[in-house]
């Protein structure tokens, strides 16, 4: 019985320490690595290896914030709220595409697949948007619901502009694709 208690009781310290973290602890942490992520991920001065890692940090923070709305989207029964769940599902789909479309940016060097990738890019900001647009119309009566719902559109505004970063990156890179018009020679001065 003792050593049921003492088990019990450790469960119990570590599930605190578990559920310690706030929404907006996960959106402190959200907000420098989307940051990173959006400058420095197709930055041409950063060797590969320093674009990756900040990708990676990126990709270290989202399932955090993953786990704490999906732990938040419960009702008082514990059954998950299909439209927080939903959004989030969304949410990932497009971190995946975006992740998956600046690793191929990278590799392109003609304008015209640059020109796709783009477009790529504003689909995934067309169903980021969607997504959250649509549960942001939707009211939560629980704080924990509230908590999930605030954080998905914390991560959908800071994804946007990871975007909006990112694509600037990809026109700088079609930029310096596109051949520049020759300098003309300075009209010759009239001898006399």
């Amino acid at each position: 019985m003792k050593k049921q208690c003492i088990l019990f009781v450790s469960l119990l310290v570590m599930t605190c320490k578990l559920y310690a973290v706030t929404g907006q602890e996960v959106a402190n942490l959200l907000s420098p690595a989307a940051s990173k992520y959006g400058t420095n991920a197709l930055n041409p001065r950063l060797s590969v290896v320093e674009q990756n890692a900040s990708i990676s940090e990126w990709n270290a923070v989202f399932p955090m914030a993953k786990v704490f709305v999906i732990d938040n989207s419960k009702n008082l029964v514990g059954v998950k709220d299909s439209d927080i769940i939903n959004a989030m599902n969304a949410l990932e789909k497009a971190n995946t595409d975006l992740t998956n479309a600046v690793k191929v940016a990278r590799g392109i060097s003609t304008v015209d697949g640059l020109k796709k990738q783009r477009t790529i890019l504003e689909n995934i900001k067309k169903n980021l948007v969607a997504a959250t647009n649509k549960l942001s119309g939707i009211s939560m009566t629980l704080a924990n619901k509230k908590d999930a719902k605030n954080l998905i559109l914390t991560i959908g505004r800071v994804m946007e502009q990871m975007i909006q970063v990112i694509d600037g990156g990809i026109t700088a890179k079609m930029d310096a694709i596109i051949p520049k018009a020759p300098s003309r020679p300075a009209p010759a001065l009239p001898n006399g």
